[in-house]
């Protein structure tokens, strides 16, 4: 008896392990679909459009982009906001953004952060080529 009980503790050890490893990761919150970022008169432009893909709805979302030069290392970092208050699930809206021209500027990076300070996880945030 003894000796069955051990063998049984022995076989589902690894099965318990396996499910303790990792827990799965969360997806990501705010995605970025169809982003132009262009250089024009001095100024860098950025449109596009954002989609909650998250289960929970993005409160006063705020965009941070972020200005990089060809090493991808920060030249800039500039915070803008949506015109919707509350972002639902599965919601889009549009970006508009202009901001000045840095000499070194090549690349072009967003990250997102809810009213309550907290980062969102994005998906096809950048970085993008400045055209």
């Amino acid at each position: 008896m003894k000796r069955s009980a051990f063998v049984l503790v022995l076989l589902a050890a690894p099965i318990l392990c396996a499910q303790k490893k990792n827990p799965p990761l969360k997806e990501a919150e705010i995605e970025v679909i169809d982003p132009a970022v262009r250089h024009e008169a001095g100024r860098i432009t950025v449109d596009g459009r954002l989609k909650n893909v998250g289960e929970k709805p993005a409160r006063k979302l705020a965009v941070f982009y972020e200005v990089l030069d060809s090493d991808r290392n920060v030249l800039t970092r500039q915070k803008g906001e949506i015109a919707e208050e509350e972002l639902e699930p599965d919601q889009e809206t549009e970006i508009h953004a202009q901001m000045h021209f840095h000499a070194r500027a090549v690349h072009l990076r967003l990250s997102f952060e809810d009213g309550a300070g907290r980062e969102l996880r994005g998906v096809n945030a950048g970085p993008f080529t400045i055209e």
